[in-house]
C-alpha cells in the first residue's frame, strides 16, 4: 500500500493538485531528503500544466486536494484509495531522447528528428526546414523559428470554439479561427453603416474595448481604414456592373433630389429595379453625387446621362420616376433627346413616370391647407408639450399618474409632409385625457384642445389614414406595386367621394379641394402602371372600364380610348 510520501505532488495555479504515481517518473531525478522515492513538480501556471503531461513522456494520474506533509488520517485514506485506481493506468514509459540525452523541451513537438552524416538535424513539421541540433545549444533557436515559420497554424483553445443561437434557441459550438483581414472588413462595414467617423479609430474607448474583445486584432489607422473603404466600394460596383451586364430584362430607374443649406447645396440620389434572371426583385444605389448650382434642367439632366452612360445602361432603361415638379418636367426631352429612340419603349411614350407618392402628397396636403386651423389647438399643445426636457419629463409623470398604457411619444409634425401631421395627431389621441390634467399642473399651458377638438381629430385621423397606408404601399422597395397601381388609386378616389357627404363642413371643404387636385392630376397618372393589373388573367382589359369611371368620371371613355390604342 502506497503511503503519502510514495506520491509526487504537483502544485498548479487556482491551488488545485495533481498526484502523480512514482513509478511514472523513474528518471526524474531530486529525491526530496527525508522520504524515499519522492518526487516533486512545481507548476506556476496553468499553462505549463501541458508541459507536465508530456514530462518524460508520462501522464499525471489523478486529480487529489493539496497535499501537505501533516495529512490527516482521512485524507491519507483518499489517496491511498486513489493509489489503487493508479495500478490500473497505464503509463507511457518511452523517452525520447538523441543519443544518450533526453528531449524535454515541449518545442520537439513541432520537430521531427533525423539524422545526416551523422549529425542530428532538427526538421520543422510545418515548412520542412532543417535546423542544427548541439547539445550545448538548447531549443532557443528551434523555438525562434516556431515564432518567425510561416506555415504554423496558431491554435488558440480560447478561440477554438465558437457560440452561436440556432432557430429553435439552442446554443450550438462551431471552430472559430480570427482572421484579421475580414476583421478589418467588418469594422469599415460598421463605420458605413452606423456613419461612424474614421477618427473612431483613434478613440482610446473604441480601442480598449477591441483590446479586451480581441488583443490579436491590429487596429487600423483612419488613412488604412478609408482605403478599406473605398476597396469596398470598387468591389461592390464591380459586381453591381456585372450584375447589370449579366440582366437580359429592362431597368426602371428611380432619382431623388434635394437641397441643405439654404438651397446652397445639391444631391442626387439614383436608383436602379429590375428583376433579375432569377425573378427575383432586385435594387441597387448606383449613384449619390453633388450636384452643382443653380439646379436647371440641363444641369439635372446632364447629371442623369453622365450615371446611365457610366454604368452602360442606355439601351436598357424601361422608365424614369422623378418627383412631379417643373424642372423634373424639363429634364425628360433632354435625357431622351440623348438617347436612342430605339432603345426606349414606344418611342420614350412611356419613359417618364411621376411619383405617385408624390402626387398623393401633393393632394394631401391641398387638402389639410383646408383644415388647419381645426387642428391648431393639438398642434400647439404638442409643441409646447415636446419644448424642453422638463417638459417632456412632466408629460411622462402625467401619463403614469392616469395609467395610460403606451410607449408612443408625441410627434410634432412637419409643414412639408402631411404623413407627419397625420402621425401627430394619432399620438396626440393617445393622451388626450393627459392635456387636461396637465392644465392644472402647469398655468402657463393655456391651449388645451376641447372635446370638439379631439372629436375632430378623430375623424381626420381616420380619413387620413387611407392616403397613409397607400403612400407607404406605392413607396415599397421590396414588393412588387404595378399590379396593386389601379385598385389602390381607386379606392382614394371612392374614399374622396364618400368625405363629400360628410356631416362636417370642413371635412366636406377637404374632399372638394383634394377631388379638383386629384383631377388635376389625372392625366398624369402613368398608363403603363394599368398592365400589372391588365396582365392578371381574372381581369385584363375588363379593369379599366369598372375602375376607370370612378378615376376619372366624365372623361373615362377618352382615357379608355387611350388605353385600348396602346396596348391593342
Amino acid at each position: 500500500m502506497a503511503h503519502y510520501h510514495d506520491v509526487v505532488v504537483a502544485e498548479v495555479f487556482s491551488w488545485q493538485t495533481f498526484v502523480i504515481h512514482p513509478n511514472a517518473l523513474p528518471r526524474c531525478g531530486g529525491a526530496v531528503p527525508g522520504r524515499r522515492s519522492c518526487q516533486i513538480l512545481t507548476v506556476t501556471s496553468i499553462v505549463h500544466l501541458d508541459t507536465l503531461l508530456r514530462y518524460g513522456g508520462h501522464a499525471v494520474a489523478a486529480v487529489a486536494k493539496y497535499w501537505h506533509p501533516l495529512l490527516s488520517p482521512s485524507t491519507n485514506d483518499e489517496i491511498n484509495n486513489m493509489d489503487a485506481e493508479f495500478n490500473t493506468l497505464e503509463f507511457d514509459t518511452n523517452v525520447t531522447e538523441i543519443g544518450k540525452r533526453k528531449l524535454t523541451s515541449d518545442v520537439w513537438l513541432h520537430f521531427d528528428r533525423e539524422k545526416r552524416d551523422g549529425v542530428w538535424m532538427a526538421v520543422c513539421k510545418n515548412c520542412k526546414k532543417r535546423l542544427s541540433v548541439k547539445s550545448k545549444s538548447g531549443t532557443s533557436h528551434l523555438r525562434g523559428h516556431l515564432d518567425r515559420c510561416p506555415r504554423r497554424i496558431f491554435h488558440d483553445v480560447q478561440q477554438m470554439l465558437k457560440a452561436t443561437k440556432t432557430k429553435q434557441g439552442d446554443v450550438k459550438l462551431s471552430t472559430f479561427q480570427f482572421d484579421q483581414d475580414i476583421a478589418r472588413r467588418e469594422l469599415a462595414n460598421m463605420v458605413i453603416l452606423h456613419e461612424y467617423p474614421l477618427s473612431i479609430v483613434d478613440h482610446s474607448g473604441f480601442q480598449r474595448f477591441l483590446g479586451s474583445v480581441q488583443p490579436m486584432f491590429k487596429i487600423p489607422t483612419r488613412n488604412t481604414l478609408k482605403s478599406d473603404i473605398t476597396k469596398m466600394y470598387d468591389y461592390g460596383r464591380v459586381k453591381t456592373l456585372d450584375l447589370l451586364k449579366r440582366n437580359k430584362e429592362r431597368i426602371a430607374i428611380t432619382t431623388d433630389i434635394w437641397t441643405c443649406n439654404n438651397q446652397r447645396k445639391g444631391f442626387m440620389a439614383i436608383t436602379t429595379h429590375f428583376v433579375d434572371n432569377e425573378w427575383a426583385l432586385q435594387s441597387r444605389i448606383i449613384r449619390f453625387v453633388h450636384v452643382q448650382c443653380p439646379h436647371t434642367s440641363v444641369v439635372l439632366a446632364d447629371a442623369m446621362i453622365d450615371c446611365i452612360l457610366d454604368w452602360h445602361l442606355e439601351k436598357k432603361v424601361s422608365a424614369l420616376t422623378m418627383d412631379n415638379c417643373s424642372t423634373n418636367n424639363a429634364m425628360i426631352p433632354i435625357i431622351l433627346d440623348k438617347l436612342d429612340s430605339d432603345s426606349t419603349l414606344l418611342n420614350g411614350e412611356m419613359f417618364h413616370m411621376r411619383c405617385s407618392a408624390h402626387i398623393l402628397n401633393l393632394i394631401m396636403k391641398y387638402g389639410l391647407n383646408v383644415i388647419n386651423d381645426s387642428i391648431d389647438r393639438i398642434r400647439v399643445s404638442v409643441t409646447y408639450w415636446t419644448a424642453s426636457p422638463k417638459r417632456e419629463e412632466k408629460f411622462l409623470e402625467t401619463i403614469c399618474e392616469l395609467e395610460i398604457e403606451s410607449t408612443k411619444k408625441l410627434a410634432l409634425d412637419c409643414k412639408t409632409r402631411w404623413n407627419s401631421t397625420f402621425l401627430m395627431i394619432r399620438s396626440a389621441l393617445i393622451y388626450k385625457t393627459v392635456f387636461p390634467r396637465l392644465r392644472q399642473k402647469d398655468s402657463q399651458y393655456k391651449c388645451v384642445p376641447t372635446e370638439n377638438d379631439w372629436v375632430f381629430a378623430k375623424e381626420i385621423s381616420d380619413r387620413l389614414e387611407v392616403f397613409f397606408v397607400a403612400t407607404k404601399q406605392f413607396s415599397g422597395t421590396k414588393y412588387h406595386t404595378a399590379n396593386n397601381y389601379l385598385p389602390i388609386l381607386c379606392e382614394i378616389r371612392c374614399a374622396i367621394n364618400q368625405w363629400g357627404t360628410s356631416t362636417i363642413e370642413e371635412i366636406r371643404l377637404m374632399a372638394l379641394a383634394m377631388a379638383n387636385k386629384f383631377d388635376s392630376y389625372g392625366s398624369e397618372f402613368h398608363g403603363l402602371m394599368v398592365v400589372g393589373k391588365i396582365l392578371d388573367p381574372r381581369f385584363k382589359m375588363k379593369i379599366i372600364e369598372c375602375y376607370f369611371p370612378i378615376i376619372y368620371g366624365d372623361r373615362a371613355s377618352i382615357e379608355i380610348k387611350k388605353r385600348y390604342k396602346i396596348f391593342c
